[in-house]
């Protein structure tokens, strides 16, 4: 659940403009940059709005008591004790969050995690666009 590779994010923003711009009734000829579209439409990239749902999740997750099966499994989950599978790590929530939270320069993010029950901050991690383009 709303963890993406970088092609998926991709694809899906690409989806959401081509539907901007039938909406829009913009064809073939006639080009109009990403940028331009996104401020025409008021809209904002797909990949943003899932990136913000999916750090609302996390907050709500870190908020509730520690002894609750979500809080559980994403503690069990944030462990990085174990051996490594084989191959290609797969692409999980837990995943995307620390891609994310590597995009945004925090080094020391197991350490973080459990201090940030401050949504403010919440909200400013998931408001601001990873590639620092805002």
């Amino acid at each position: 659940m709303w963890s993406l590779t970088k092609q998926e994010e991709h694809k899906l923003n690409t989806f959401h403009r081509r539907q901007s711009r039938t909406i829009l009734n913009i064809k073939y000829p006639t080009v109009i940059k990403n940028d331009d579209l996104y401020q025409k439409t008021g809209e904002t990239p797909i990949s943003l709005t899932i990136l913000e749902a999916r750090w609302r999740l996390f907050g709500h997750i870190l908020r509730q008591a520690i002894n609750t099966p979500p809080n559980i499994a994403m503690t069990k989950y944030f462990k990085t004790e174990g051996s490594k599978r084989r191959g290609r790590p797969k692409t999980s929530i837990v995943t995307t969050l620390r891609r994310d939270l590597k995009s945004h320069n925090s080094d020391h993010w197991p350490t973080r995690l459990h201090s940030i029950k401050d949504l403010d901050h919440l909200r400013d991690i998931a408001i601001t666009d990873p590639t620092g383009s805002t």
